[in-house]
């Protein structure tokens, strides 16, 4: 059976499975909003890929953001997310590693707010067309960011990406075919 042929009903046994650290959903077409708030319980639970499961809501990231473990987040193709949704996994205080979904509903108040998520290092953005400079801007405060990777955002300029490089430049940006330079070790 492959991810898109699995439903709720196979996938909420997974909430019962208590050692579960890495489980990779991408491609369940027919899951919803229950598997994630079911997982999001897990002691245990390190890395959940949910790229390409259509039918999850900010409902999902708002279940997700209880977790206290949770460290990588995959939410690539998940089209229906918002700022909202986003908003409410800066609060997240394992977060390392988030892969934002591509034409999502996402703008620089979700990107802000990231900003603050404590220990968030890698950051991927993609097709986000309301996400802008000020964006950039906002990020400059993230002081653990080590990778952003920016890609089909046209609303961000080289010039922003630039100042954000200037200020944060431990961190290493890959926009579109630029990459930033890297820092030599003293």
């Amino acid at each position: 059976m492959g991810n898109e042929e699995l439903t709720d009903a196979s996938l909420m046994q997974l909430g019962a499975e208590g050692n579960l650290r890495d489980v990779d959903l991408g491609l369940c077409h027919m899951m919803s909003d229950r598997t994630p708030e079911a997982l999001s319980g897990l002691p245990h639970l390190k890395s959940l890929s949910l790229s390409w499961c259509y039918s999850i809501t900010d409902a999902s990231l708002k279940s997700l953001a209880r977790s206290k473990t949770l460290a990588k987040l995959l939410l690539g193709g998940c089209e229906k997310l918002t700022d909202e949704g986003v908003c409410a996994l800066a609060g997240m205080q394992n977060l390392e590693w988030l892969e934002l979904p591509e034409f999502g509903a996402i703008t620089d108040v979700a990107i802000s707010a990231l900003a603050n998520a404590p220990k968030l290092s890698s950051l991927r953005l993609s097709n986000l067309q309301s996400v802008t400079d000020a964006g950039m801007v906002a990020l400059q405060s993230a002081s653990n960011l080590r990778t952003l990777r920016i890609d089909g955002a046209s609303s961000i300029t080289m010039e922003g990406v630039e100042k954000l490089h200037e200020v944060l430049p431990d961190c290493r940006i890959k926009f579109g075919s630029w990459e930033s330079p890297q820092v030599a070790s003293v």
